[in-house]
């Protein structure tokens, strides 16, 4: 059991260094104004890794989200989002902190306190019910505030689009979690396996009919992902410079 978890430890480290490498080529040829800069040289790459998690998604993903939305109720689905919300809370916070962000470093770090004691280990918000919310933090916005360029495009199975800035912060995050640090490592891998499903399922409309309407699917997962990124990006560095007035 160690020795894969060390191997996967180590994995993750090789894709935050590929990530890095990139990242830097990325803004030295920006800061040279290079004309024939492209936001995604890595295109014949992530095209590649967007058809392997298609077929991951079809043999796997899809199936048991599937049973998933259609045996579990509304009620027991918004149980299990609570609850992997609840689980990623340690990475907000820390996140929430670095970033200078002190409201919702409080909001989140009550919100936990709150929802594992008296929400049954956050299988229900009564934070949110009392009026304590927050927002989501996650290393790549950390870097972002501290000035990092995002770097290019980056499509990874599984984990879906992102930035090479991106990639290297979920690599980060993933250390942040205590979960990770827990022998026998199952909880780790039941996280994920839960937030997979979870994250399949609020998504699973958008998903669909991407795929169902859209000539090129690759390219409107791209396109969405960076507007959406750019847009979170933008927000919470305004927070921070209001935050820091």
């Amino acid at each position: 059991m160690g020795g894969g978890v060390s191997a996967w430890k180590r994995a993750l480290a090789c894709m935050a260094a590929f990530a890095l490498v990139g990242c830097a080529d990325y803004t030295t040829r920006k800061a040279q104004n290079d004309p024939d800069i492209n936001p995604d040289p890595y295109e014949g790459f992530n095209r590649a890794m967007f058809g392997v998690n298609k077929a991951l998604d079809a043999a796997i993903i899809r199936p048991v989200t599937y049973v998933y939305r259609n045996t579990v109720p509304d009620g027991g689905q918004r149980a299990v989002t609570n609850f992997v919300h609840n689980l990623g809370s340690p990475v907000v916070f820390v996140n929430s902190v670095l970033q200078g962000d002190q409201q919702n470093s409080f909001a989140t770090f009550w919100r936990f306190m709150v929802n594992t004691t008296f929400g049954v280990g956050g299988l229900f918000d009564v934070a949110s019910e009392a009026g304590l919310k927050n927002r989501d933090a996650d290393f790549g916005e950390t870097l972002a505030t501290w000035g990092v360029p995002s770097g290019n495009y980056l499509f990874l199975p599984v984990f879906g689009p992102g930035t090479e800035r991106d990639t290297f912060g979920r690599v980060v995050d993933i250390f942040f979690n205590p979960t990770v640090w827990i022998s026998p490592s199952w909880p780790s891998y039941a996280q994920f396996g839960l937030t997979v499903v979870d994250k399949r399922s609020t998504n699973w409309t958008l998903i669909e009919d991407t795929f169902k309407t859209s000539l090129d699917p690759y390219a409107t997962f791209r396109s969405g992902y960076l507007q959406r990124r750019t847009s979170e990006i933008s927000k919470v560095r305004q927070m921070c410079v209001s935050g820091a007035q």
